[in-house]
This record gives C-alpha cells, structure tokens and sequence, in this order.
C-alpha cells in the first residue's frame, strides 16, 4: 500500500517486510505523534511488546499496570543515577516483600516501624566485620528480653568494664 508523508521523516525510510516487521531506516529513529491524547502500542489487543537487548529509556515516570515486574538478567540492578533518595514504595506506604533470599544492605538500615521480627528457627543477628557488635549504644535506652532463656557465650561486663558476677 501507499501512505502519504507527513511532516518529518519521509515515508520512504519506513520498510513494512512480509511478516510485518517494521523499520525504520534511520539512526536514532523516533516515532512520534503529534496530535493530543496518549501515543498507544497495542493497547486494543493488549499483545505482549517485545524490545531488543538495548537499552530501554523512559523519559519520564514509569507506571507498570500488571502486578509483576520480572527482571531476567543475572544480577540485575535497580539504580539511580540522579540526587536524592532512591525510594520504594514510599508514597503509599505499602508492605515490601522479599522472597527466600538474602537481602544486602549496602550502607545504613534504618528502621521507622516499632518492631523487627526474625521469624527464622535459631535466627542470628552477626557481624562480619572487625570491631564491637553494638546494640543501643547511641542513646542508651533499656534493653529487655522475652521470658526465654538469654544466654551469654563470654564474660558478662559491668558499666566501668569490670566483670560481674552472675546473680541467680
């Protein structure tokens, strides 16, 4: 079929094949409208649009309508380039959940809830790195336990660094 060219790119850099790929001929092609209303891909049929292994760039926000977001590749990184806060979820206040697997924080965990919950059997809380394990040590507030049984593997310390002896 024939179309008629418009402002912009000339018809005759566009190439329909048998199986109804589309190009376009140029470098760094755009597809454009220029009318009012949302530019639309496959919206009737709602098929699935499948991108090549380049990068996919979103001027704007990204909305996602489906309930997942799956990223395939191997070590995949959710980054931000910009200043300020690299937020989830922040807007709405909703849960996030993560699977089975070991979640890593790279800097700082702040936690604004009233509670952190281990749910694990014979969960432990360790440190890997050189130094003291501290727990409560920036503004001295009580610690207090469960009525299970606490156990202390080392020499328990009193205020001045003495040891103390255990009271039964």
């Amino acid at each position: 079929g024939t179309a008629a060219a418009g402002a912009g790119v000339p018809i005759a850099r566009v190439t329909i094949d048998s199986s109804g790929f589309v190009s376009l001929g140029a470098n760094s092609s755009i597809l454009d409208m220029t009318g009012t209303g949302t530019l639309g891909f496959n919206t009737v049929t709602n098929r699935a649009i499948t991108t090549g292994t380049g990068l996919f760039t979103a001027g704007g926000s990204l909305s996602v309508t489906g309930a997942v977001v799956t990223l395939i590749g191997n070590s995949t990184v959710i980054n931000m380039t910009g200043t300020g806060t690299l937020g989830i979820n922040t807007v709405t206040n909703r849960a996030i959940q993560t699977g089975l697997g070991l979640l890593t924080v790279g800097g700082s965990l702040s936690v604004v809830g009233s509670a952190v919950t281990l749910s694990g059997n014979s969960t432990i809380m360790d440190m890997t790195g050189t130094g003291t394990l501290g727990i409560n040590t920036t503004t001295n507030r009580d610690i207090a336990t469960g009525t299970g049984t606490f156990t202390v593997g080392g020499v328990v310390r009193g205020v001045n660094g003495g040891p103390t002896a255990p009271s039964y």
